[in-house]
């Protein structure tokens, strides 16, 4: 059953001011007035054949008739049905019964489920946020049909809802937001669908930012208005319901210490959050929800060599008057924390067509892969997983606590740890996800279509059971290389813990040396925030709120007004870096050390060997193992 996405919107008791003299208006009869009328918005984004006009339903109306020296008198409110429309009707009684009123109708973009409007637009204050959509004129008739009106848009102007712009927008984003609730609960029922209030706020402000304050909130400013921003931004409001944990003080913290939640290297779960939201728009406008004419070719992996020469981080980027430029997504590690990069890796899991798509395509011609080869090209004798089929439903179920999870998926989630949540949601077999896992590595050098996926005769041997090996015409592929990894002694390798601390102590889940922890609470007042490093990791900062100077470390910087202060906390020892992994880390050199998976020998952290009689190989970013 179709989800109603809102509570019912109860009539209140109204007062028409009229008076009720019916001691001296006996002789007149009661009068029951009705009004009616549809709404419908122009719809040119949600399907790609434009100009199609959308019942405006779920919406509330509100119709009042006249009083006098210009007032009305509300009749009630009602929800518009599914074909958009109304019917409103007030019984007046005594003497005034049968005088002559203007009747109008007034519509607000508002349900059960969320609210689109600007709440600082001053002239609509008066009215409770309520536009008038429909005035009559003076007359007796007691039955107003007041026709279907249409929010056409194409004006700058709002005095007329009909052709202004941003009623039109605010319209047809409502009603997508509306009927993404019912796709949704299609889907998943209660568990996967939006279950609270959330408010659009547009017009409002510059740029667009999806926030939890308890009541979740969206601002977007005309500057960057587009139906892809409005789903983006809402899918984020559907990740905060669908998590355990807040992402609110890493938003913080990064728009403070990056200006900006779209940086070149953002942490993990910051690139995966944003990541899911472009990725979610571009599904729900494109063929999972609605058939957008806003799609183009966005619901497809990027080419490598855009990844490797990714322009936010190759070009000049300037915050707090401090000018970077980086390396491009260049590897596993670079790609986690960017959101095209985790956008990439979304989309890998539910493209229909992947296995014959050209991700060694040349950039900047193409960003977005093609299809490289026809699907009948593909040898029917290897395993192509063409037979599965999975969509934007597919990962929401990924941050469900189901399938033996507990809770919904952390905010500290990243990509990989999602792979595994998706796997095993949807009982994805494991060479599906060898697959994908594949083309996380923008250094792959081959595309899918080249690997016959057979298995090879026996697996290789790895820390945590066997690994099954693939055929791909020439030897047998394992996985992508893990951060660091590498082969010596014909074995597989992960670099090694530091064992020895030139200042702090060994941090344990994580190769570097614990440095220095600032926990709220753990300094007067608990008001440390925005970790961050500065100069390439040469020394720590972090931001403090409290009164007077800064309990740790030397002042760097103070906001002119209020009590925000930039605080040095350290300097990086001699020969390392730091870096954040959830307090700060120093990472040392000093080896050998101690290995948190694998086992520790001469070499490092040996997590796997090769099936007898092979010889283990890294290439184009990969593990493999010759034939046998």
């Amino acid at each position: 059953m179709a989800f109603v996405a809102h509570k019912p919107v109860k009539a209140e008791p109204v007062e028409d001011g009229e008076g009720q003299l019916k001691l001296f208006g006996w002789l007149v009869p009661d009068r029951t007035w009705t009004a009616t009328g549809c709404i419908q918005v122009d719809d040119e984004w949600l399907n790609t054949v434009g100009g199609i006009n959308r019942p405006l339903d779920r919406a509330t109306v509100k119709v009042s008739s006249s009083l006098f020296w210009g007032l009305f008198a509300p009749w009630g409110v009602t929800l518009t049905n599914v074909n958009g429309c109304y019917s409103i009707s007030k019984t007046f009684t005594g003497i005034f019964a049968n005088n002559n009123r203007d009747v109008r109708a007034l519509v607000k973009f508002e349900n059960g489920l969320t609210t689109v409007n600007n709440p600082f637009e001053v002239a609509l204050w008066p009215t409770w946020g309520f536009f008038v959509l429909e005035n009559t004129g003076t007359g007796p008739n007691w039955a107003w049909n007041m026709g279907t009106r249409v929010l056409n848009g194409g004006s700058a102007s709002q005095a007329n809802p009909l052709t202004s712009e941003v009623r039109r927008r605010q319209g047809l984003t409502f009603w997508g937001y509306t009927h993404l609730q019912d796709a949704i609960w299609g889907q998943g029922g209660s568990l996967m669908a939006f279950n609270q209030y959330f408010k659009l706020n547009y017009p409002m402000f510059n740029g667009g930012v999806a926030l939890d304050f308890g009541l979740k909130v969206i601002f977007i400013g005309e500057d960057v208005w587009s139906i892809t921003t409005a789903f983006h931004e809402v899918a984020h409001i559907w990740h905060y319901e669908h998590l355990t944990g807040s992402f609110f003080p890493m938003i913080i913290s990064d728009l403070i210490s990056g200006c900006s939640t779209h940086n070149c290297q953002e942490q993990p779960h910051i690139g995966f959050l944003e990541g899911f939201g472009e990725y979610a728009a571009h599904r729900i406008l494109c063929g999972d929800v609605y058939d957008s004419n806003s799609c183009f070719t966005r619901v497809r992996g990027f080419t490598l060599e855009f990844l490797r020469e990714h322009p936010t981080c190759i070009n000049p980027s300037t915050c707090l008057g401090v000018t970077t430029v980086e390396p491009g997504l260049v590897n596993l590690w670079r790609l986690l924390r960017n959101d095209d990069g985790n956008q990439h890796s979304l989309h890998l899991l539910t493209d229909d067509l992947f296995y014959t798509r050209d991700f060694q395509a040349a950039w900047p011609w193409n960003n977005w892969v093609n299809q490289g080869v026809p699907v009948s090209s593909l040898k029917p004798e290897c395993q192509w997983y063409s037979n599965l089929d999975y969509n934007l439903f597919n990962v929401m179920r990924g941050f469900l606590p189901v399938a033996g999870y507990g809770s919904f998926a952390p905010a500290s989630m990243n990509m990989l740890q999602f792979y595994t949540r998706f796997m095993n949601v949807n009982n994805v077999p494991v060479g599906f996800m060898q697959d994908r896992f594949r083309y996380m590595n923008p250094n792959e050098p081959q595309n899918p279509w080249t690997y016959c996926r057979n298995p090879c005769p026996n697996p290789a041997i790895w820390y945590n059971g066997p690994l099954q090996g693939w055929w791909d015409t020439a030897n047998c592929y394992l996985m992508p290389l893990p951060l660091g990894g590498y082969v010596a002694s014909n074995a597989y390798y992960v670099p090694a813990t530091p064992g020895g601390c030139p200042a702090g102590t060994f941090a344990g889940a994580f190769p570097g040396c614990r440095a220095l922890t600032l926990t709220p609470g753990s300094y007067p007042g608990g008001n440390f925030f925005g970790l961050q490093t500065i100069s390439g990791g040469a020394a720590a900062v972090a931001w403090w709120t409290g009164a007077g100077s800064c309990p740790v470390g030397v002042q760097l910087f103070s906001l002119p007004f209020g009590s925000l202060k930039l605080c040095k906390v350290m300097d990086a020892p001699a020969g390392t870096i730091l870096f954040i992994y959830s307090t700060f880390y120093v990472h040392s050199t000093n080896l050998p050390g101690t290995c948190t998976i694998g086992t520790l020998d001469s070499n490092g952290c040996k997590i796997g060997t090769p099936p007898a009689g092979t010889t283990a190989f890294s290439w184009g970013g990969n593990f493999y193992h010759s034939s046998q």
